[in-house]
């Protein structure tokens, strides 16, 4: 919280505070969908074994 204090103090809101939330979105829902599609190759891949 700090840090992002001082990076506000710095430089205008929009360029710190958009881009910071957007890339801590883009980064759970890219560990989401990462989780999700090794989930898909697992299911997939004992499908192929049978």
């Amino acid at each position: 919280a700090l840090m992002l204090e001082n990076l506000q103090k710095h430089s205008t809101p929009h360029a710190t505070f958009q881009p910071n939330s957007q890339i801590g979105e883009e980064m759970s829902q890219n560990s989401f969908i990462k989780q999700y599609l090794e989930k898909q190759q697992e299911l997939l891949q004992q499908r192929l074994e049978r």
